[in-house]
């Protein structure tokens, strides 16, 4: 992932220029976001659905901190009008465009 993260023709492509270097844990990102360790900011997300705002709540496969396991199970116990439609919606799977093979699951 690093490779191919810190390939010149994605950075260029993705405007990050090729200044910047990929790393898949940065300490400047880790520092940066200290302020937000142990927060909870399902509170704030209700209202984002409530106003239409569309979200997307991720976790890799294999993250140590955000698992999906986790996220699945706040995500469902959330409070807000669509909940039941959400909890009863399948999930499917995730193909990023150009390749038939399935990046992930999503519920819509």
């Amino acid at each position: 992932m690093e490779n191919f993260l810190s390939e010149d023709t994605l950075k260029s492509a993705l405007g990050v220029g090729n200044d910047i270097e990929f790393v898949s844990c940065s300490s400047e990102v880790y520092d940066a976001m200290m302020g937000d360790w142990m927060l909870d900011f399902e509170v704030g997300i209700p209202a984002l659905l409530e106003s239409g705002i569309k979200v997307l709540i991720y976790a890799g496969e294999y993250d140590l901190i955000c698992n999906w396991l986790g996220n699945s199970n706040w995500v469902d116990g959330m409070k807000w009008s669509g909940q039941r439609k959400f909890q009863a919606a399948a999930s499917v799977p995730f193909v990023v465009a150009g390749n038939s093979k399935s990046a992930g699951e999503v519920n819509w």
